[in-house]
């Protein structure tokens, strides 16, 4: 027998609620705890992305073959009664009798349905999916059990019968509203296409949800229909008993609600009898879709329609399915957009809404939540064609302007550092111009720039670049290094015949970024002369001898050592680029057709440029009618009036691109001549003793043909203002931009002084007037 202390001890135990001491119940079962980082995350995204979007397109394609044919049969005309009223308006008028409203739509189906055919009627702006809709039924009652139809069947719970109030069979609300318009086809006329009703619910509705009572005939006939019923649901299929009463499938397909106000629910099968006409599907042809229209819509602004269908492996036209799997595919794609910096500002709208600016390599975002009222922008570097230094209200120095090139603008203000700001959306955007990816150490010079060393930062890249920095550190005091750094160094002024000069100059600009006064920028990142050389390599001609280009490199087999350490799936992407290049150039056979001659008909009198150059037609393009170094070491070159050499190559990355005596508006398409052109406005320095130093011109300049990857001809007209005879001749140009290999270039430039007015008659009068005053001239001298 167990002592006292033993039964308390058991006692206490009963009443503890520390878990047993199991592996279980004390979670000591070893547990996996990934820690989640690119090496782990990018793959699996991949993995995802690479099968979802295959999944995607052959649900898509699939869904595509389906054939569908639909028929809005709401305001279709009422045959039966004699009237020009529409079904649809007979139901809804006050004195409807009750008659049977029956009308018939023609059609034709251009392609022939082959296979199982499955006919839907559907409903618009329907909602079955109300809270108390959903609940009005008793599922007791549809499994044929005896009993007091459920509360929540109100109001269609009971009604009067004989006298008594007896249960609805079927109650609620649900049931009530049943569909019942009667449809069936004829083909050619007069041949009844043959459907069935069984098969069109699920097996197990039919099997488990609903069942008749015991003695159905009677049951049914002892109880009240719905208010809306016109027939008991013993009734609603006399021809089969086991599709009759609370089994009948039209009845079961219905008592299954939509979740969409939009829905289709299924109404017959075509049966396909062997040897008949149907045996295959529905044949091409006309048909007629005879309708028994009892069910009201108009009160609720509904519609009708009755749909053909085909059938899939995957079931009806579905092309929301396989759309969700290419977005879904395409989202876990990883995306090489990497965010660089964000700065806090104020979009000016109606009002200023306060948010953030966020620039990645390609994009420029903002984004702002205010009171769950969010505002966002997504502008693509590409998109945007100008970029300037605004100032608040005209007084406060912090705002930025931004233009599209659907010549849209976007005023940004409250910057805390308007400059530095400028100065790194311009840098970005300059490289995305001239199609220079930023590399992995330049991006994150950038970041550091930006955010200063300490990022908290665990990355392998991140470790990558400190690689990189400290291997570049180590080679600066290389000899080889430091002779590249002395040829790097090296900087070409802009003139017909210059030749290479060693400039040792410099200024520094806010972002501790230097700019050499000859025209050559200096970066803080060690390789971005590698990477980004200022310089211009015309054929069979040495590069001092040549005008300032910059030029990228183009050899696709050069590696940089960043490659080398990127984590493992960067190294996959890389394999997928060079059997992309590889296809491309080995596979496809794409020959491109170069021009050898100038498209144009004729040239002017005076040719200055006649020389080909190692980069394509678009670069060369940008390089003379672009915002670039060489377009700035130009006007400075011809002295124009603010552009010395070394100020403005300061200016030219981090301020303002035209300074105020100079100023060229975007190209614009001529509506009537639809060619692009734009107006260029200048001043001039000149050497003259007398008369004014400084020429004011107009320069007018119209793309007369081109065409992507071929060529460019481009026509200009100089008009000056502010010297002699100015209003009698302009000076034509013609630049001829021609596309001759896979990268190379030739250029031809010819002009010619073309004359508005004779200078005869101003000669003539001048030359009288000093005849007249030598004569006056001679008169005084005696007379002295």
């Amino acid at each position: 027998m167990p002592s006292q202390a033993e039964t308390e001890e058991d006692h206490e135990q009963q009443k503890s609620k520390k878990p047993a001491d199991t592996a279980f119940k004390q979670q000591r079962l070893p547990a996996w705890q990934p820690i989640i980082t690119a090496n782990t995350a990018l793959p699996v995204f991949l993995i995802i992305g690479l099968t979802f979007i295959p999944i995607g397109i052959v649900l898509v394609i699939t869904s595509e073959r389906v054939l569908e044919y639909d028929i809005d049969y709401t305001d279709t005309k009422c045959l039966s009664t004699g009237t020009q009223d529409t079904c649809a308006q007979v139901l809804e008028k006050a004195n409807y009798t009750g008659q049977t409203c029956t009308c018939t739509i023609n059609f034709s189906l251009d392609k022939a349905f082959d296979g199982d055919v499955y006919f839907y009627y559907g409903l618009i702006n329907y909602y079955q999916n109300h809270r108390r809709y959903v609940r009005s039924r008793d599922d007791n009652q549809l499994l044929g059990k005896e009993g007091d139809a459920a509360s929540d069947c109100q109001p269609y719970q009971k009604g009067n019968y004989n006298g008594t109030d007896k249960n609805y069979t079927p109650c609620g609300a649900i049931a009530n509203s049943k569909f019942n318009d009667t449809l069936y086809l004829l083909y050619n006329g007069n041949v009844n296409v043959t459907l069935t009703n069984l098969g069109i619910a699920w097996s197990t509705d039919k099997a488990v949800k609903f069942k008749n009572p015991n003695n159905a005939a009677t049951y049914f006939s002892s109880y009240p229909k719905p208010p809306n019923w016109q027939i008991t649901a013993w009734d609603l299929d006399k021809s089969n008993d086991d599709n009759n009463g609370y089994q009948n499938e039209d009845f079961i397909v219905w008592m299954r609600t939509a979740a969409m106000p939009t829905f289709r629910k299924l109404y017959r099968k075509l049966q396909r009898n062997s040897g008949g006409t149907f045996e295959n599907g529905l044949p091409q042809g006309n048909y007629s879709l005879v309708v028994t229209y009892n069910y009201p819509v108009t009160s609720f602004a509904g519609r009708k329609q009755f749909i053909i269908s085909t059938t899939s492996w995957m079931g009806g036209k579905n092309p929301f399915l396989g759309w969700a799997y290419i977005a879904v595919g395409i989202v876990y794609l990883p995306n090489d957009e990497r965010l660089i910096v964000d700065y806090s500002c104020a979009w000016q709208k109606e009002i200023l809404i306060q948010g953030r600016m966020y620039i990645s390599q390609n994009y420029l975002c903002f984004y702002a939540n205010f009171l769950k009222w969010e505002t966002s922008l997504c502008l693509k570097f590409k998109d945007i064609v100008g970029i300037t230094r605004e100032k608040t209200a005209k007084v406060i120095p912090n705002a930025l302007e931004i233009r599209s090139n659907k010549n849209d603008k976007y005023f940004f203000a409250s910057f805390a550092t308007r400059d530095k700001t400028y100065a790194m959306i311009f840098r970005i955007w300059q490289t995305v111009l001239i199609d220079q990816p930023i590399s992995s150490q330049q991006l994150w010079n950038m970041i550091h720039q930006c955010y200063g060393n300490d990022l908290d930062m665990t990355t392998d890249e991140e470790d990558n670049y400190n690689k990189q920095e400290n291997s570049s550190t180590s080679d600066k005091n290389s000899p080889n290094q430091q002779t590249k750094n002395e040829t790097n160094d090296k900087h070409c002024a802009v003139t017909p015949n210059s030749v290479c000069s060693k400039s040792s100059e410099k200024e520094e600009i806010d972002d501790h970024s230097s700019i050499s006064s000859c025209g050559g920028r200096q970066i803080d990142d060690d390789n971005y002369n590698d990477d980004y050389n200022i310089s211009i390599i015309p054929i069979n001609e040495q590069a001092n001898r040549n005008t300032l280009i910059r030029q990228t490199n183009l050899d696709i087999n050069k590696q940089d050592n960043s490659f080398i350490a990127m984590p493992i799936i960067q190294g996959f992407f890389c394999f997928l680029f060079y059997i992309k290049i590889n296809l491309k150039k080995k596979f496809l056979n794409v020959e491109t057709t170069y021009l050898t001659k100038c498209p144009c008909q004729s040239h002017l009198a005076t040719q200055l440029i006649d020389r080909t150059y190692s980069m394509p037609v678009e670069r060369l393009f940008d390089y003379l009618f672009g915002d670039n170094d060489f377009v700035v070491a130009y006007h400075a070159s011809r002295r124009i009036k603010g552009f010395h050499m070394e100020f403005y190559y300061c200016v030219f990355y981090y301020v303002n691109l035209f300074s105020i005596d100079y100023h060229a508006t975007e190209w614009n398409l001529n509506e009537k001549t639809e060619k692009r052109e734009r107006l260029c406005t200048y001043k001039v320095d000149v050497a003259a003793v007398f008369g004014a130093t400084t020429i004011c011109s107009n320069e007018k300049q119209v793309i007369q043909c081109e065409l992507s990857k071929s060529h460019y001809i481009v026509d200009t007209e100089v008009r000056n203002e502010g010297i002699k005879y100015a209003d009698a001749f302009f000076v034509a140009s013609r630049y001829c931009l021609i596309q001759t290999g896979p990268n190379k270039s030739h250029l031809k430039v010819t002009c010619e002084v073309r004359y508005i007015r004779s200078l005869m008659i101003i000669i003539k009068c001048k030359y009288k007037l000093i005849f007249l005053n030598l004569i006056l001239l001679n008169e005084y001298i005696p007379i002295g």
